[in-house]
């Protein structure tokens, strides 16, 4: 197994890859190794960042303590199977998303192909088996009259046996939900729970809908998106302020997608009118336009009651210590003392501050 691994590795180096070689050739062997196996996952980007900061450090053990932590941290936010996806465009989480989905229907058609149903038909051959001693068994034992024995001993057959076939199937339902929960898990998606109103069956349903994929996909890697891009100082006032790019750039194409099918959808109303969905959403706070001026509109209502009532205005801005910032606000510099938070983490924590505020405006 060491040597299969060896060979990936020396094949990854021996690779034309234009931001790992010029690294490689500025240390041995043993740490283009350790470089190329820890980096190999990520894109371009990721490897880049990571290596112009790692060969910044003053010594070669803490270059490799850098590369070791930060990998550490991004596996953690995507497992393995995934890291390939960091900062990548909605497109490739949607064919991930049919792949996903296009296995799962292939092991719910044809379930043969996974190893625990060769054991569940063994378990079914026994049954069987169990079955005929069973049922022979009560037929030697029993005080049925000559008349009644063929029609009423084939009854008592069909009906065990029909038993047995329905918690054969159910058991076999069982193991394949199983199974597929457990690939949803290697990809660190949370299994499907059943419920009172989601059976088993629902949920492969589920498993094999690739816009179930798709939405897990999309929410899963875009939170680790933006938190891979604080750990890499991506997003700063000098770099990608507010949001990193390629969250921004997905979310503007899935708006382009939306008015696109919205343009191409039409309804007909009793009157014979036709229109577009899209002639109708700009019709309401849908559209960013009416939603700001209605904004405005309230905004300045609050005012004028405010200015009747003698109220005096008083903005307050309520924001989080140092260790809860990245990067500072003017230079875009790594802040030292931050401490690893992320802004789910700051959402809590002002959440908390204001559920005092409003303890203390009580009292």
């Amino acid at each position: 197994m060491s040597t299969f691994k060896e060979t990936l590795i020396a094949k990854a180096i021996n690779e034309q890859d234009d931001i790992l070689t010029p690294y490689l050739a500025l240390v041995d062997r043993y740490d283009a190794a350790f470089l190329t196996k820890k980096l190999a996952p990520f894109s371009n980007k990721i490897k880049s960042t990571i290596l112009t900061d790692a060969f910044n450090k003053p010594n070669n053990f803490e270059r490799n303590r850098h590369v070791l932590d930060t990998t550490n941290k991004l596996y953690k936010l995507l497992p393995k199977k995934l890291a390939h996806l960091f900062f990548c465009f909605d497109d490739d989480i949607n064919n991930i998303a049919k792949e996903c989905a296009n296995y799962c229907r292939q092991i719910a058609i044809t379930p043969e192909k996974v190893n625990f149903l060769y054991y569940q038909a063994k378990n079914k051959q026994r049954n069987d088996s169990e079955l005929e001693r069973t049922v022979s068994h009560e037929f030697r034992s029993s005080e049925i009259t000559d008349s009644e024995t063929n029609s009423e001993k084939s009854a008592v057959f069909r009906s065990a046996n029909t038993e047995i076939s329905g918690e054969f199937a159910d058991a076999k339902q069982k193991a394949l939900f199983d199974f597929l929960s457990n690939y949803a898990i290697k990809f660190g998606v949370s299994p499907i729970e059943p419920k009172n109103n989601i059976k088993i069956s629902g949920c492969i349903k589920r498993y094999i809908d690739n816009r179930w994929w798709l939405r897990k996909f999309r929410k899963l890697i875009t939170q680790a998106n933006e938190k891979a891009a604080l750990h890499l100082n991506f997003v700063n006032r000098k770099r990608e302020i507010y949001a990193s790019n390629i969250t921004t750039q997905n979310r503007i194409t899935q708006r382009q997608r939306n008015d696109e099918l919205l343009s191409s959808t039409y309804i007909l109303n009793e009157q014979g009118q036709r229109y577009s969905l899209k002639e109708i959403s700009d019709l309401n706070v849908s559209n960013p336009k009416i939603r700001k001026d209605e904004l405005l509109c309230r905004a300045r209502g609050f005012e004028d009651l405010a200015k009747e009532l003698g109220h005096e205005a008083l903005f307050i801005t309520v924001t989080c210590p140092s260790k809860y910032h990245r990067a500072f606000s003017k230079s875009g510099a790594a802040n030292p003392k931050w401490e690893g938070f992320m802004p789910d983490e700051a959402n809590s924590y002002l959440n908390h501050q204001w559920q005092k505020a409003r303890a203390e405006f009580k009292r």
